[in-house]
């Protein structure tokens, strides 16, 4: 047994050598073809590509906002996916976007753009979904990126960009992406910011919710879901939450999220007994909408919540095993009290045999009750 183990260590020991030394090669190789881009001073167009998570692009939208106030006379334009297409779809801070999906290849729309737009600088903040080759082909331009945390599905794409910031623990992600951002000139504080809207998508969002006998002073509005199992809290809870915001309060709740957690939001309202609404097809731009004519959010930590803090809304996280010195909000944080069952960063060895939900599940509906008692009281 004890040879058998010794050969499998070894066995696997060479084999991570013969990666490293594989994608050490491969970098060799492009830099052959793609020498190493240097600083470029005062950049005048920069290309920002970012296919992100709701969250993520939510947090990008303050950067791009001081960038613009930093440089106003740059042009910036978004690689992106639908999800950034929503969000900057009315943004001043942006010049152009073009938006990636599965119908067509994204090496030809990343190509087409470069050639097109002709970029002296590319910012890579987060690229979830795509591959990225063609933002290192031959004839791009310097590429900036983080060190980790960008959703590149291979470590080769780190190591062929041309400078990789890191992202020291314990630091907001904003301050994280400027950072990053710094290299195209960004300076000074971020400004307050939010998502831009045309008059009327904020007139039909108000009138909708007036229909419904919804406003700033009775809404509350709870997302229970996530992308992630990890930052699931039991629906039986999510279920008392609705009891008690009804029965306590006398508030009306909507139960909102993604298209395919509607299930999941019916399922929270039929164990409350409680005549609450569901409204899971709004979309991103109307989602925001009826968030910042709310009186309160309670969710986990996912992209309603982000939103939710960029329209200044009050907030109520229940937070499991992300850091919030990373994630929480970053300004403002008063209004948005986290809830907390024990401490994120517990250790592999401490996570061995729980389940993924375990930090969430140590989360109380009574911690939940006192957080919603000391944001209602205030209001």
């Amino acid at each position: 047994l004890f040879l058998v183990l010794a050969a499998r260590h070894n066995q696997l020991t060479f084999l991570g050598w013969a990666k490293r030394l594989g994608r050490h090669g491969l970098v060799f190789l492009n830099r052959l073809k793609r020498p190493p881009r240097p600083p470029v001073d005062n950049p005048r167009r920069i290309l920002v590509a970012c296919c992100a998570f709701l969250g993520d692009t939510v947090l990008l939208q303050p950067v791009l906002a001081g960038l613009r106030a930093s440089r106003p006379g740059v042009r910036i334009a978004l690689l992106t996916n639908g999800t950034g297409e929503a969000i900057f779809r009315c943004d001043p801070a942006v010049d152009q976007i073009s938006v990636l999906d599965a119908d067509r290849s994204a090496d030809q729309t990343i190509r087409d753009l470069i050639r097109g737009f002709r970029p002296d600088l590319v910012l890579v903040p987060y690229f979830y979904g795509f591959s990225p080759d063609a933002l290192f082909a031959p004839q791009s331009p310097r590429v900036v990126t983080f060190s980790e945390e960008v959703g590149f599905d291979r470590r080769l794409w780190y190591d062929l960009a041309d400078r990789t910031v890191p992202k020291p623990r314990g630091q907001h992600e904003t301050t994280n992406l400027r950072r990053l951002f710094t290299e195209a000139g960004l300076r000074g504080s971020l400004p307050a910011s939010a998502p831009a809207f045309l008059p009327e998508e904020m007139d039909e969002a108000r009138q909708a919710l007036r229909e419904r006998g919804l406003n700033h002073d009775n809404l509350v509005v709870i997302a229970p879901g996530s992308a992630k199992a990890h930052k699931f809290w039991p629906e039986e809870r999510w279920a008392e939450v609705v009891q008690y915001l009804a029965q306590e309060y006398h508030l009306p709740v909507v139960l909102t999220g993604s298209p395919r957690e509607r299930s999941l939001c019916d399922r929270i309202v039929r164990q409350s007994g409680v005549e609450a609404a569901v409204e899971c097809d709004l979309g991103l731009r109307r989602l925001a909408l009826w968030l910042g004519q709310a009186r309160l959010v309670i969710a986990t930590c996912n992209g309603s919540r982000h939103l939710a803090v960029a329209m200044e809304t009050p907030t109520v996280t229940l937070q499991g095993p992300t850091d919030e010195r990373q994630w929480g909000a970053a300004r403002d944080r008063r209004r948005h009290l986290i809830v907390r069952g024990c401490t994120f960063d517990l250790t592999l060895e401490e996570r061995l045999g729980l389940p993924p939900d375990y930090q969430m599940r140590r989360i109380s509906t009574q911690q939940v009750f006192r957080a919603l008692d000391e944001v209602l009281a205030e209001g």
